[in-house]
This record gives C-alpha cells, structure tokens and sequence, in this order.
C-alpha cells in the first residue's frame, strides 16, 4: 500500500527544489530500520520534500506513519 506521510510541499529557502522521495519496506515488524525509515522521512518533510512508504497494508510502519 503506497502512503504519503504528508501532502505539504512549502519549501525552506535552502532548499528551492521539492523531490518526491519512496521509501519501501517489505517487513510488517517494528525495529531499527522502520524507524529509520520514519526519522528520515519526517526531516524530509520537514524541508519541503513529499515522502511516500510503500510497505504492507497490516505493517506498524504504516500504522506508526499515519499517527
């Protein structure tokens, strides 16, 4: 199931050029590299990029990244 996490797109003065960014994950678990996935995210959001997770449908990570 492909997510966005975010449907801003305001842009930081640094950063002039928004990129769609697809982060994928196959494991339904929770751990180091969901979080990773999540942390990385919300600071590319956060500068203006639009981030997408495609993972499975009964995965924590989309659970955790639609809070």
């Amino acid at each position: 199931m492909l997510v966005p996490i975010s449907n801003k797109t305001s842009l930081k003065k640094n950063f002039p050029q928004s990129l769609r960014i697809l982060h994928t994950e196959a494991s339904t678990g929770w751990g180091g590299q969901e979080i990773r996935i999540l942390n990385e995210a919300e600071g590319m959001r956060s500068r203006g990029h639009v981030i997408f997770i495609l993972a499975d449908p009964e995965s924590k990570l989309l659970r955790m990244a639609n809070i």
